[in-house]
């Protein structure tokens, strides 16, 4: 069997409520930028519900004009396109015949991606590229953790020759009729009787992931990347669906097999970028996992970045999202140091962590 060779993110795509494209979306998030906003939804006490929808108009679908469904398959589609499309058109020398296409779909507990809309996502790639992709296609049911499922296939895919590079994409909404009544009555949402809970939203993000040997060869890398050289990937005993207290048990087996695998102790990473979604037991799993691997202290500046208090809670989409601020912020000399490591988490039990170094 081939050896699994190193692998980079050499471009991305993404569209949320504060931006259609990858700079438009970073900036803005990093101007503090929301574009939080009433829904059509309404809470127990007969108040609307605060969503992060992407602003009407702005996908230029034909039934706007009459209000598209939120949360509806068609948006997601034109979301993913978008987001596709402009992934694609950050590289040159990239065989798409070549490139397979691995999506993040929901995790245990929300409607899983059924394979017809996979297949359909496959489809918009295509003609978005006017080519066809390779034929090899996955949909990792997994939520915002299957990005390391995702990840970890990619590395096996790049082994082969045949294979040029993978895209890895999330395409989610919380704006689901069935999503916002399930968190209801959870009381998970952000609410005027519940002040601990997630604004939902939607979007779509795409990274692509390249052998980290080949940028120069075929032109693909002509901007720095970030080169993936850690994946960890556990589970959490007491999770938020059993309605248990987190210690961060699991995050931190994640983060101490990512960090193991690249080499890296804990007190030399500059940056955390996490998937929170704004709900308590979710910043203290962050901290209390912490807490269990850092033995020492952090490199000065070290931050902890939460795009939720901007895009709100977009499920699947919030780790390829993750992963393009981060590509950004490395090639834009935003980044707080070579070291940054992202950590997964989701309502259910798996739990993820990556370590990126900027190369």
């Amino acid at each position: 069997m081939a050896a699994k060779p190193p692998i980079s993110v050499v471009s991305s795509g993404v569209v949320c409520s504060v931006g259609l494209s990858t700079a438009a979306a970073c900036a803005a998030i990093r101007a503090s930028i929301d574009s939080f906003a009433e829904t059509q939804f309404i809470d127990r006490l007969g108040e609307p519900i605060l969503g992060a929808p992407i602003p009407p108009g702005a996908l230029e679908l034909p039934d706007e004009a009459d209000g598209a469904t939120l949360g509806g398959d068609g948006r997601l589609a034109r979301m993913f396109a978008l987001a596709a499309s402009e992934c694609l058109e950050q590289v040159g020398g990239l065989d798409v015949a070549r490139t397979c296409l691995l999506i993040l779909g929901p995790e245990e507990g929300r409607p899983a991606m059924p394979e017809d809309m996979l297949r359909r996502r496959v489809a918009t790639v295509e003609s978005a590229c006017g080519r066809k992709l390779h034929a090899e296609a996955r949909a990792i049911q997994g939520g915002s953790p299957g990005l390391i499922e995702a990840l970890t296939h990619a590395r096996e895919l790049l082994a082969s020759p045949s294979i040029h590079g993978v895209l890895v994409a999330g395409a989610d909404s919380l704006l689901d009729p069935e999503e916002i009544s399930e968190a209801l009555s959870d009381e998970r949402l952000l609410t005027g009787g519940s002040a601990g809970g997630f604004i939902p939203g939607e979007a779509a993000a795409c990274v692509l992931v390249t052998r980290s040997a080949e940028g120069d060869a075929r032109d693909v890398q002509r901007a720095p990347a970030l080169s993936i050289a850690g994946l960890g990937m556990a589970n959490e005993p007491q999770t938020l669906r059993a309605r248990q207290r987190s210690r961060g048990v699991g995050l931190s087996r994640a983060i101490r097999q990512a960090l193991e695998e690249a080499g890296v102790p804990a007190d030399a990473v500059h940056a955390r970028y996490a998937d929170i979604s704004g709900e308590p037991y979710f910043f203290e799993e962050a901290s209390y996992a912490w807490t269990r691997v850092l033995r020492g202290p952090s490199p000065p500046g070290h931050k902890l970045f939460t795009p939720v208090t901007r895009v709100g809670h977009i499920g699947a989409a919030m780790a390829p999202l993750l992963l393009a601020i981060a590509l950004d912020d490395a090639r834009n000399g935003r980044a707080a140091g070579p070291n940054t490591l992202v950590h997964l988490s989701c309502s259910a039990a798996p739990r993820g962590a990556l370590l990126l170094v900027a190369s």
